[in-house]
């Protein structure tokens, strides 16, 4: 495989993806007023959502627990590309409402009492698994989007960093190496089982795992990293670790008791949750599968709120 070219870091995407994003827009502007929908996040599959349902003339308000919108689509698009996307949907009457978790201060009580007829649930995978054999407790031990965020916000100081390990076979795993090395990290290891390209001026341990960590006055120190047959092992001195070995879905505490499948995603029957006038998709629903499958779910979403919102007028 090729090297990945860290002029491409930060923002490294594949063209589908960026293609998929792009397509999140409201085709026509739209007069007519129908219910009020609410989407619940505002990543890719919210946004899709909420613009689906606004061609049909829905009034939309999303609703975002950070203070900016965009979700995990401001981790992987290029600079700019987010603020269009927000920008459209907002010209042709979304309505943005920031820093507003969906959380026992905000629940599904508030909802009804500002007469939403329908909710989409679009929250992402919001927490990060742990991995094993690793105490997430050390100073210097950090999920992947914790670490893109201090990377972003300047709060990670790599004159100061002995070294940075990154753990994880995923695309998030990928973007930490590199932007860890472009930000100035001078010692850079990726432990991955190689599904992905390596990156430029890192140094990549495939089929490698972590064994064991030491720490000085809780901050972690170095790593033992030792391959799947034992054969080879590595030494790194490192006071970054961080990791990137999947996501769950975190239930919200809203009053919004959901079913959940056999992997703790929500369960939904043709998008509809167990509870009436709830509807889920995304990574909330299917796991991490990209961006295009995210946009694709919250639009066929929106489809069956619409039917159903559609039915209901009719009785």
């Amino acid at each position: 495989m090729a090297f990945i070219p860290l002029n491409e870091y930060p923002y490294f995407i594949e063209e589908r993806d960026l293609n998929a994003a792009r397509s999140i827009c409201v085709p026509v502007t739209v007069q007519e007023e129908k219910e009020r929908v609410a989407c619940i996040g505002s990543g890719p599959a919210s946004l899709a959502c909420a613009a689906e349902l606004r061609s049909k003339g829905y009034a939309v308000t999303i609703f975002e627990e950070r203070c900016e919108a965009g979700g995990s689509l401001r981790l992987f698009l290029p600079e700019g590309e987010v603020e269009k996307i927000i920008a459209s949907l907002k010209k042709n009457g979304v309505e943005f409402v920031l820093s507003r978790p969906f959380s026992k201060d905000f629940s599904v009580n508030d909802l009804k009492r500002l007469a939403f007829r329908a909710v989409f649930l679009g929250t992402g995978l919001q927490t990060p698994l742990r991995p094993k054999k690793i105490d997430t407790n050390l100073i210097g031990v950090t999920d992947a989007f914790s670490f893109l965020i201090a990377v972003k916000t300047k709060t990670f100081l790599p004159e100061t960093c002995s070294g940075v390990v990154v753990i994880g076979d995923t695309p998030k795993a990928r973007l930490c190496a590199a932007c860890a090395k472009k930000a100035g990290a001078k010692n850079v290891f990726w432990i991955t089982d190689g599904s992905f390209a390596p990156c430029e001026g890192v140094s990549t341990l495939c089929g490698f795992e972590i064994s064991k960590t030491a720490a000085k006055d809780g901050r972690l120190f170095s790593i033992k990293a030792v391959s799947r047959n034992k054969d080879s092992e590595a030494f790194i001195k490192a006071d970054t670790l961080v990791f990137s070995v999947g996501d769950a879905f975190k239930k919200p505490n809203a009053g919004c008791a959901l079913m959940a499948s056999g992997n703790g995603l929500i369960e939904t029957k043709d998008f509809a949750t167990s509870k009436k006038g709830f509807f889920a998709g995304g990574d909330a629903v299917n796991g991490a599968k990209g961006i295009p499958d995210a946009v694709d779910s919250g639009k066929a979403a929106a489809k069956a709120i619409d039917a159903r919102l559609t039915k209901n007028r009719k009785k």
